[in-house]
């Protein structure tokens, strides 16, 4: 096969393992940048959270939750969440907007991390922070940019990810992160032709599906044509 074509579909399937989660005000949460320095979200947002995750998982199971599962689900502490430190969007001037672009606001930088009843947030050691796709150059849609692909991917070449890291272990890298792509920090970021609002959290209830495996599949290939034409999937 194609080394050239390989290359093509393992970027198209990193792109699109770079979750760009939809600020839903239904389902987000404010979150002061003040909190999440200090790691904890208020009891209120975090308990609505995990009541949030045990309701999905109630509705996965259907007519067919037993309960035994019920219990189960109910005695859940924790969630998986998204973070993003704060919501860009177009800054509008005399009534007119600064940058010709279709979406009014977005997320930029996201964090993965656990929420537990109390508010606490842990880090998600599997999963370090990320740049939406969407808000990097090259782009071919009209949308809020902030850096591009190749200042994310030098990052990601000179800094490594914290072996099991804290949850300030986790900020301090999306900071160096926003600061290498975007020219900012993620406690007070400044744009020149878009404003900042307070960041959000959600629910993480996404899945990354088999997109890593099919990328190492392909790396594999690419590396060694003849031993990967030969693979059995």
């Amino acid at each position: 096969m194609n080394s050239n074509l390989l290359t093509y579909w393992r970027s198209s399937l990193i792109d699109s393992q770079r979750t760009a989660p939809v600020l839903n005000d239904a389902t987000c949460h404010v979150l002061k940048i003040g909190e999440l320095a200090q790691g904890v979200v208020a009891q209120d947002i975090s308990r609505k959270i995990i009541k949030q995750r045990q309701e999905l998982l109630k509705r996965q199971f259907g007519q067919n939750l037993t309960k035994e599962q019920e219990d189960e689900i109910d005695a859940i502490q924790t969630a998986s969440v998204l973070i993003t430190p704060f919501i860009v969007s177009t800054r509008v001037e005399h009534g007119v907007a600064r940058s010709d672009t279709q979406k009014a606001r977005q997320g930029s930088i996201w964090i993965s991390a656990t929420v537990n009843l109390e508010g606490k947030l842990a880090a998600d050691a599997n999963r370090p922070p990320w740049f939406e796709r969407a808000c990097l150059e090259p782009i071919g849609l009209r949308t809020i940019t902030l850096g591009t692909i190749e200042s994310f991917d030098k990052f990601l070449e000179h800094t490594t990810f914290p072996t099991n890291p804290s949850f300030p272990d986790v900020l301090t890298f999306a900071d160096k992160l926003c600061q290498a792509v975007a020219n900012t920090s993620i406690y007070n970021p400044v744009f020149e032709n878009y404003s900042s609002q307070d960041g959000r959290i959600m629910l993480f209830h996404e899945h990354a599906g088999a997109g890593e495996s099919i990328v190492r599949f392909c790396e594999t290939m690419r590396d060694s044509p003849k031993n990967g034409s030969k693979t059995q999937p």
